[in-house]
C-alpha cells in the first residue's frame, strides 16, 4: 500500500485518483480525491 494504491486482504484492490471541478471566479479548481475499486486483473495492469 502507498498513497495511491491499496490492497486489502489480497482480495480488494483500489487506486486513488483526483477529480478536478472548475470553480467560476475561484482561485483554482475544487479537487476531490477518490478511491476506485478495480478487479485484480485491472490492478495488475497498472
Amino acid at each position: 500500500m502507498n498513497e495511491d494504491l491499496c490492497i486489502i486482504d489480497e482480495e480488494y484492490f483500489f487506486v486513488r485518483g483526483c477529480i478536478e471541478i472548475p470553480v467560476v471566479d475561484g482561485e483554482g479548481p475544487f479537487i476531490w480525491d477518490v478511491w476506485v475499486s478495480l478487479s485484480e486483473n485491472s490492478f495488475q495492469q497498472l
